[in-house]
């Protein structure tokens, strides 16, 4: 283990205390940290983790999912009632049963739309995938077979953003192009907590996109407006950055389980015993 951050077990109290806020919210990425990374075929969200979700709605103010995915995919891995729904890090919400991009992200489009044709032939010579969503490209070298040719591939990507005025976001093997807008997963928790006056909140993630998430958490903190903690989950993948920014990690896929099982059995507790909530 990197970094200052300790295993989230050592701190149950401190966790339970957080439940116990109201309003309180629970915030989670999808891909490596409720479901394994596959480089190949779908995805599947931990059953446990869905069992989890539905069943802490009633002691939840919010539940989010917070992800690199589209919100039509995120709904194909996980679609419960009540719950948020933040897709390509934050570009697209659902909003009354629909995809909506966030304002201003429309004219970018022709932007991306041509960055695409680039970045499409820079994939295909360096044997890259490309993975088009919405308003952001996604170049992804995981299964690259010459890894000698992932550092110019790289820069390449990085100048064809730079060319149109985009931004890149790396993550896991990958970058992706995106508009050069403030948006991203820590705008989303600091809407999200802005909305709903939460005065408790906790985050998960696995990757570079999650740190911006785990610094609002830190950074609404240290304003006094809620009490939250960023749980980072570890991962032979993961950037050393990510465990440096968070305030606990959680040892895999296997253990966010272990915490979400822990969660439901807190909330089942202290569902037993009277709650004075105080007023908002």
């Amino acid at each position: 283990m990197t970094g200052a951050a300790d295993h989230w077990r050592n701190h149950e109290r401190r966790l339970a205390s957080l439940l116990d806020q109201h309003p309180f919210g629970l915030a989670t990425d999808i891909d490596g940290t409720i479901s394994k990374i596959a480089s190949e075929g779908p995805s599947c969200v931990s059953p446990v983790v869905q069992g989890a979700l539905a069943e802490l709605a009633e002691r939840c103010a919010v539940r989010a999912l917070i992800s690199g995915r589209t919100v039509p995919a995120i709904r194909t891995m996980i679609d419960l009632p009540g719950v948020e729904v933040f897709g390509i890090h934050g570009f697209q919400r659902l909003h009354d049963g629909r995809a909506t991009l966030a304002p201003g992200v429309e004219r970018w489009k022709d932007a991306i739309e041509d960055a695409t044709l680039e970045l499409r032939a820079l994939a295909r010579r360096s044997g890259a995938a490309l993975e088009t969503k919405v308003v952001t490209v996604v170049v992804d070298w995981r299964l690259c077979t010459d890894p000698g040719v992932i550092p110019e591939l790289v820069l390449s990507v990085m100048a064809v953003a730079e060319a149109r005025g985009l931004a890149v976001l790396r993550g896991r093997k990958s970058l992706e192009v995106h508009p050069p807008m403030d948006i991203d997963k820590g705008t989303c928790l600091t809407v999200l907590a802005q909305e709903r006056h939460l005065r408790g909140l906790i985050y998960l993630g696995d990757d570079h996109s999650d740190i911006t998430a785990f610094r609002a958490i830190r950074r609404m903190r240290e304003e006094g407006r809620l009490e939250g903690l960023a749980l980072g989950v570890m991962s032979a993948e993961m950037p050393d950055e990510l465990i440096e920014s968070a305030d606990l990690v959680i040892d895999g896929v296997a253990d966010v389980e272990q915490f979400f099982s822990w969660l439901r059995e807190h909330a089942r507790a202290g569902s037993q015993q009277p709650t004075n909530v105080p007023p908002r």
